[in-house]
């Protein structure tokens, strides 16, 4: 039932956080994915694990959507020169997903990176229909940049998250191993 509920809040407060781009309330995303994620680290088994996940990825996530936009591939809505502050919180929020909602990727590397090359460009997409976002590059390009991006990424942000639980001694359970 957690896993549902993370999988559902993940994308309620996504569109959350796309509307507040489009209407310039970054502020709104903000609240919401703080108050959400707080709320998924007071009932994580393992919260110090989760925050390293969303910090991580929220970090990732500046990185690369800036250099998107540095190299001409995207624009986002009021034209900042680094990652807006809506979409940190749909990196923070995708970051409470991997070992929760999305753990089960974890064992289908290739799916995940079936996934990642079709779902991620979908979702850059949304952002761009929805005036979030504009592409600087014709959308086919784009399209591709993005999914050769997450064809391997996504897989490898799974492989780090098992390593990270292995080199920590974390397991499912979020219990440290008694090896």
């Amino acid at each position: 039932m957690a896993r549902l509920i993370n999988y559902l809040s993940f994308y309620v407060i996504w569109i959350i956080c796309l509307w507040s781009a489009v209407h310039d309330r970054q502020a709104t995303a903000l609240i919401v994915t703080l108050t959400y994620l707080t709320l998924h680290l007071k009932l994580s088994k393992k919260p110090r694990f989760d925050l390293l996940l969303i910090a991580s990825l929220t970090l990732l996530g500046l990185i690369q959507d800036t250099i998107l936009i540095h190299t001409g591939i995207i624009v986002f809505h009021g034209n900042p020169p680094i990652t807006p502050i809506w979409l940190l919180c749909i990196w923070a929020l995708f970051g409470s997903t991997l070992d929760s909602s999305l753990f089960w990727l974890q064992k289908h590397p290739l799916l995940a990176a079936l996934f990642g090359a079709f779902g991620f460009p979908i979702c850059y997409q949304i952002g761009v229909s929805a005036t979030a976002a504009t592409w600087l590059i014709p959308d086919p390009q784009a399209w591709l940049i993005l999914a050769l991006i997450w064809f391997f990424l996504f897989p490898a942000l799974f492989y780090a998250l098992r390593f990270v639980e292995k080199r920590f001694g974390l397991g499912q359970t979020g219990k440290r191993s008694q090896s």
